[in-house]
């Protein structure tokens, strides 16, 4: 059954009513902006033909009146607006959920930019993701993924940086046959950080272990030390508080005013932040140590899943001896 034109004219602010905003400003700047987009879409077509086109038109209006940033805020609660014309069987689908789904998209805002560009189109297809594995060395790190897989190991990290790589490959198809050497030193040059480079050497190394299991003639790349150490220095260095430090922290958690507890003792309070400080600072060395044990971490995929936990808590009756003291305290 065709809904009256009184209906189609109510369908923002029933929308906006089951929303059930807590501010009123909200609801009145939601229920304006769906209004305009609703009269703008009643002169180009009937709500049954809304379409990419119609949705276009409305975009580039309103870029010409609004910054990028509100025009995507506005975008996304159009989306809103449309899945619930779907569930309620006013609109048979969302024409931005159809263009994800063609696309292989996940997000709203890539397809906006790319509907605001001269050739949406075109710009919609360079944002069609790569298929999984889809490079000529596509079908091997498949299987090496699925081999160490099936041995047990998680290999999520691993994975991810393979799915990089032949990412990498297929944005470039005039690198295709060539030496795996070839390959990582050209992926190398796509960024300057050193991070990057260890990944691209930790990536060739492993494919060319798994090219080198099917056939012995393909060499293991070697491992650089040079590029490991360049790596590991370029990380932040840990600050370690001095003593004066740790005291001026704990002096400013005993004075520092609770709006929310007012009538709670200062003891209590200072006690409590004492204790939180202390917590975060065991926390940050426990960390620390568990990434110095699990160092480095492709030699040791076997405990990748198991966390280290540190040293157990002390018992109850001796927590007490734990509570930080401050100089002039019992």
């Amino acid at each position: 059954m065709k809904p009256s034109p009184n209906a189609v004219r109510e369908m923002p602010s029933r929308f906006v009513q089951q929303l059930r905003l807590q501010s009123p400003t909200t609801q009145m700047s939601y229920l304006s902006i769906l209004n305009g987009f609703w009269r703008f879409v009643l002169k180009q077509a009937a709500p049954e033909m809304l379409s990419r086109k119609v949705i276009q038109k409305w975009l580039c209006d309103i870029r010409a009146r609004l910054r990028t940033s509100q025009v995507f805020n506005y975008a996304s609660l159009v989306d809103r607006f449309f899945d619930w014309m779907v569930s309620t069987g006013s609109l048979p689908n969302n024409p931005l959920a159809q263009i994800r789904t063609q696309y292989g998209l996940r997000a709203a805002r890539p397809v906006v930019r790319a509907l605001l560009s001269p050739n949406p189109t075109a710009a919609l297809e360079a944002l069609r993701p790569y298929p999984r594995f889809g490079g000529f060395l596509g079908p091997a790190m498949r299987d090496h993924v699925t081999l160490m897989k099936s041995m047990g190991y998680r290999y999520k990290t691993d994975e991810a940086d393979l799915l990089r790589f032949d990412r990498f490959l297929q944005s470039q198809p005039d690198l295709s046959g060539q030496p795996l050497k070839i390959l990582v030193r050209e992926w190398t040059k796509a960024s300057s950080a050193p991070t990057h480079a260890l990944r691209c050497q930790q990536v060739g190394r492993t494919v060319s272990k798994a090219l080198n299991r099917i056939n012995s003639r393909i060499q293991v790349i070697p491992c650089d030390r040079r590029v490991q150490r360049q790596a590991f220095q370029s990380r932040r260095r840990p600050y370690i508080y001095t003593e004066d430090e740790v005291r001026r922290l704990l002096d400013i958690a005993r004075n520092f005013p609770s709006p929310r507890s007012p009538l709670r003792p200062p003891d209590t309070l200072h006690h409590g932040r004492s204790r939180l400080l202390c917590g975060a600072a065991d926390r940050r060395a426990r960390s620390s140590k568990c990434r110095r044990h699990r160092f480095p971490g492709r030699h040791n995929r076997r405990s990748r899943h198991q966390v280290f936990q540190g040293p157990p808590p002390a018992p109850r009756s001796q927590r007490h001896l734990c509570t930080p003291t401050v100089p002039g305290r019992t």
